[in-house]
């Protein structure tokens, strides 16, 4: 039997879904802040998953007093042209989610993680103050990070693995070696990607190049590296994000003229008393991988129906991510009526359903010939009008 597993992540154990609650309440509010919930990810299915990959970028900038100056100029100059070239990348734009760290008298997040267009960092007035405290900005920059990974692993948004930004001469004012391998831990185990360009009049660069990709290329201006790390950001987010499948054209003779209207209220009770969404599911999934065109209608009420939160949570996720193939009609209404109405205008549309619409007869007339009649028996849903016998998964929560 196929399983639908719902998996959470705390501390990199599996916990239960009140667990997964629970956790809403952690350390990573800040992320919350600037986040709907609108990326749901169901486990990784990618017949649920139609969100896009998130690509985290936090930049930790050198605002100590060595910055006065030519730090300065170039700091401003490099917001200015990251933030410009990235904005021109439309799709890779709208996923950047970015944040950064001042590293100077006023050790702090300049700004939380936001969406890149929401970004205020190309119009942020720094003045430069105080010693360099690299330790303490490097490890509250994985700080963030790693409060942003909860976030996304708890609500179930795809993301490629964070980039880190460093600019700064490389001279710290405190011991920097044990974060600086807390960098090169991450980097070597493919869970963070970290570049450096090198600032001021005399970098240290051994300190740079520890800490990962110096993007400063010999003999060229300090502007191309600022070039460099736009290119890298879009760099890592293509080799690392993947395409969506493409479905392949099936040849006139096998194109299936036939759409299937679910019955979603109707299907998800199926002779029991108990209803369970996994019966749509188990159609829905035999229905794509077959490239047959569906759509389920459900009745305002049918989450209701559903006894468990994971459930209620997939329902959620594919009226609010699929709504042309998963359509909820409006609360006070049945779904019965726009079933009809659908399939009365084009005679190729087909009802899955145990229903005889009785009651509509008069308005519709004879709807015989557009049902297909469905049972569920041994958790197998039988339609041996379309020669089909498709197991249905179980859902559970881990």
């Amino acid at each position: 039997m196929n399983t639908y597993s719902f998996n959470t992540y705390n501390k990199g154990n599996n916990m239960n879904y009140n667990d997964y609650n629970k956790a809403n309440t952690m350390n990573y509010n800040n992320c919350k802040n600037n986040y709907k919930k609108a990326y749901t990810m169901i486990n990784n299915n990618p017949r649920y998953n139609t969100a896009t990959y998130r690509c985290p970028v936090i930049l930790v900038l050198d605002t100590s007093h060595t910055m006065w100056g030519k730090g300065l100029d170039d700091t401003a100059n490099f917001l200015q042209i990251f933030f410009g070239e990235l904005s021109k990348k439309r799709e890779l734009s709208r996923v950047i989610d970015i944040a950064a760290v001042s590293m100077g008298a006023n050790l702090k997040m300049l700004e939380e993680f936001t969406p890149l267009k929401n970004s205020s960092l190309p119009r942020i007035n720094i003045r430069p103050k105080g010693d360099t405290p690299l330790s303490s900005a490097l490890n509250l920059a994985l700080r963030k990070l790693d409060a942003l990974e909860k976030y996304y692993q708890n609500n179930y948004i795809k993301y490629v693995s964070p980039q880190m930004i460093v600019l700064t001469d490389g001279d710290s004012s405190e011991d920097h070696s044990f974060a600086v391998n807390r960098v090169q831990n991450l980097v070597a185990t493919g869970k963070l990607n970290c570049y450096t360009i090198a600032m001021g009049y005399a970098p240290n660069m051994r300190t740079l190049c520890q800490l990962g990709q110096n993007l400063n290329i010999p003999g060229t201006p300090v502007t191309q590296a600022f070039y460099n790390a736009t290119r890298e950001v879009c760099r890592h987010y293509a080799k690392n994000a993947p395409k969506p499948p493409t479905k392949p054209r099936l040849p006139n003779s096998v194109q299936h003229s036939v759409e299937y209207v679910i019955d979603g209220t109707n299907i998800i009770h199926c002779q029991h008393p108990q209803a369970a969404l996994a019966r749509v599911l188990a159609l829905v999934d035999e229905f794509s991988r077959k490239s047959i065109p569906f759509c389920v209608f459900f009745d305002a009420s049918a989450r209701y129906h559903l006894e468990t939160e994971i459930e209620r949570d997939i329902y959620k996720h594919l009226i609010t991510n699929d709504p042309n193939r998963f359509v909820e009609v409006p609360s006070g209404t049945d779904a019965d009526d726009y079933i009809l109405a659908y399939t009365k205008a084009d005679s190729r549309r087909k009802i899955i359903t145990r229903d005889h619409y009785k009651d509509y007869t008069k308005k519709y007339g004879t709807i015989t010939e557009r049902v297909i009649p469905c049972v569920c028996a041994n958790d197998t849903l039988l339609l041996p009008q379309i020669s089909m016998e498709i197991p249905v998964p179980t859902i559970i929560n881990k």
